[in-house]
């Protein structure tokens, strides 16, 4: 078929093939998050004390969705909203102490699922496709 020759199609493939790995992998190793709330929670605890508004831009989700991961977070004790000091209609976000041992545990196995999906890719082709995404996003930002 046509579509499969598309890039968004392939983009779209290679994204799904990679969370339904990443899925299996985290139930393998016994931790209930999901994909979504990896990448949230990993966001949080990268930016200790980031509002939901830009946890919301740097995920790429809408504020529902990342309202509910975090208020998942805070239930499974990795994550706590913190009212801002600066503006108390604001909360802050970090990591709690087990949220901090998540990020450690699951990190090592989100690198190798980063690595599975580039053997066989040289340096320089892998430089070529950063520099060519980087260009749909920029055309798209237009």
């Amino acid at each position: 078929m046509e579509i499969e020759q598309a890039y968004p199609y392939l983009m779209e493939r290679a994204i799904r093939q990679m969370r339904m790995v990443s899925q299996q992998t985290f139930l393998q190793a016994g931790v209930d998050i999901t994909v979504e709330q990896w990448v949230v929670l990993y966001i949080i605890h990268d930016g200790q004390g980031l509002s939901q508004v830009e946890i919301t831009e740097f995920a790429f989700k809408d504020a529902p969705t990342v309202t509910r991961i975090i208020d998942n977070l805070v239930k499974k004790g990795w994550v706590y909203r913190q009212m801002s000091s600066e503006d108390r209609r604001k909360f802050e976000i970090y990591t709690t102490n087990e949220g901090k041992m998540m990020v450690k545990k699951l990190l090592p196995m989100v690198m190798a699922i980063r690595e599975q999906g580039i053997v066989n890719i040289s340096e320089s082709d892998l430089r070529v496709f950063k520099r060519v995404l980087g260009r749909l996003i920029e055309n798209f930002e237009k």
